[in-house]
């Protein structure tokens, strides 16, 4: 019995002591208070606008991330600020999550900067009222032409002409703005002013390699609502010179010759159909080229002269021109040959060969008055000939054609190339040391007369089409979007800005400094200091 009451008192402590434990929790939760949140978004507001004009509105949202059920109500001090929900009624004891619209009405205020502040309320909201600071702008509009400015500048020509930029705005004066920039080439002589202004933008050129360079001009005007604006500026800087020659049938040029600094000579053809055949010549260093007359019939392949007054040209059907008097008067001559002919060289005054299409080579030991048909053992297409003297010769062609003559053409060997694919164009500078370009960026290099031919790099896989050396092994090649390549030593090339990406045909270099190239659309290129 003893026991028994021992155990039931010990029962009874224990659950007065769990209810002296639960008691004291139970008496802290009842006196807790609740915290409830509200988020507003966005919690700020800046709009701009141009005198007499309002801007666009901002929705406001109100929302409990507790999920518990609020009411706010939503006010401003200044006129201008507009609280509404979408339109209609005033925004009071709006039960969250719910929207509002801030609305300004600007077109009736001065030019200037304003602020005012929504302030959000809610009952029992621990962080009520809730402030949103709005600004607004008031102001003139920016208005500039161009949008953007480019330069073109040529290495032996100075600098070029400036251009004007004309600032003005929608309220049309009064607009005070500066200019500033990052570049020293881009000249800003008058940065300051009101508007409307027109402005003069410069360039300072003169030292620049040539490439492409590239800046920012940026317009600053306080109380214009697009302020700062940004015109992007470009400038182009080349060493070879697009020459105004163009044709509204799109004509291709496809050879060029030069006999001195003045008197020059381009063919080609145009794309109507059929095709037409033309020459173009200047006698004033390319100021001016004049269509030569002629019956025009086929497409001109090329183009050589001895001096000013003797020349020829190859083209479509086996057609060889004569002229004896730089081409004011031009004598077909015959042949005995209606295959393409692609390329034309003479070594001196009578002698002379042409090649072209299925293996042809034609000769002349006469000044072009008749012409014989040679034996190359080939039937692939032979786009260029290049002889050194009246006995050595070289061709190249398609498939790998390379053939040598050391008799004037009375044999023609082939040689070995390197590399196989089709070739465009051969120049020889002496007796053993010439080059091959072609397809698929192909440079081929021989100081043996071609008993050997060493591969060259060149960097670019694009086909090249015409290549030219003068004195000191400097040479120069051209090819598809108007790639150009330079060498100093006839190994190491590289790339020129052209300017262009019109297919260059032909180029023909007088100097190691003044040179032409030509190509489609009626290109012509000049340059007075090699390119460089």
């Amino acid at each position: 019995m003893i026991i028994y009451k021992f155990k039931k008192f010990f029962v009874f402590s224990l659950v007065l002591l769990g209810l002296m434990i639960i008691l004291p929790g139970c008496g802290n939760e009842s006196g807790t208070t609740v915290t409830i949140n509200m988020d507003v978004e966005p919690t700020s507001m800046h709009r701009e606008a141009v005198i007499d004009s309002n801007p666009g509105v901002q929705v406001i949202k109100v929302t409990s991330p507790s999920g518990q059920a609020i009411t706010f109500s939503a006010t401003a001090q200044e006129s201008w600020i507009r609280l509404s929900l979408y339109g209609s009624g005033d925004v009071v004891d709006r039960l969250a999550p719910d929207s509002f619209v801030i609305s300004i009405a600007s077109r009736t205020l001065d030019a200037g900067f304003y602020a005012d502040t929504v302030w959000v309320t809610s009952d029992n909201v621990v962080n009520s009222p809730f402030a949103i600071p709005v600004t607004l702008l008031v102001g003139d509009s920016l208005e500039f032409t161009p949008t953007k400015i480019n330069f073109n500048a040529i290495t032996f020509r100075g600098n070029p002409e400036s251009q004007t930029l004309n600032v003005t705005s929608i309220g049309g004066e009064g607009l005070d703005f500066s200019m500033t920039n990052k570049e020293s080439w881009l000249l800003l002589p008058d940065p300051t002013g009101t508007v409307p202004k027109d402005v003069a933008i410069g360039i300072n050129s003169i030292g620049l390699t040539p490439g492409y360079y590239f800046d920012t001009i940026t317009i600053d005007a306080p109380l214009a609502v697009n302020s700062p604006e940004f015109i992007p500026c470009s400038l182009g800087v080349f060493s070879w010179e697009k020459k105004d020659f163009e044709r509204l049938d799109k004509a291709k040029l496809d050879a060029v010759f030069f006999i001195d600094d003045m008197h020059g000579w381009a063919v080609g053809n145009v794309s109507s159909v059929p095709n037409t055949e033309y020459i173009i010549a200047t006698d004033d260093g390319g100021e001016n080229w004049v269509e030569q007359e002629f019956d025009r019939v086929g497409i001109i392949g090329d183009v050589i002269f001895l001096d000013q007054n003797n020349g020829y040209v190859c083209g479509e059907r086996g057609t060889i021109r004569k002229t004896t008097n730089g081409g004011d008067n031009w004598i077909t001559k015959d042949t005995v040959n209606s295959l393409d002919l692609l390329s034309i060289s003479f070594p001196n005054i009578n002698n002379g060969w042409a090649c072209g299409d299925n293996g042809t080579i034609i000769n002349t030991i006469d000044a072009g008055e008749t012409w014989e048909i040679q034996d190359g053992n080939v039937v692939n297409d032979l786009s260029a000939v290049y002889f050194i003297s009246s006995d050595s010769g070289w061709i190249v062609g398609n498939s790998e054609t390379i053939l040598f003559t050391s008799d004037g053409g009375e044999n023609w060997v082939s040689q070995n190339s390197p590399i196989s694919t089709d070739f465009r164009d051969i120049f020889f500078i002496d007796n053993a040391e010439g080059w091959i370009v072609g397809l698929f960026g192909t440079i081929l290099h021989t100081t043996n007369s071609g008993s050997t031919w060493d591969i060259l790099s060149s960097g670019l896989d694009t086909e090249y089409r015409s290549i030219s050396f003068c004195v000191c092994k400097q040479g120069w090649i051209v090819g598809n979007d108007g790639t150009i390549l330079y060498s100093a030593d006839g190994i190491t090339w590289t790339e020129q800005l052209s300017g262009t990406n019109a297919i260059l045909q032909g180029i023909y270099m007088i100097t190691n400094n003044k040179g032409w190239a030509v190509g489609q659309d009626g290109t012509i290129l000049y340059t007075e200091v090699g390119g460089h």
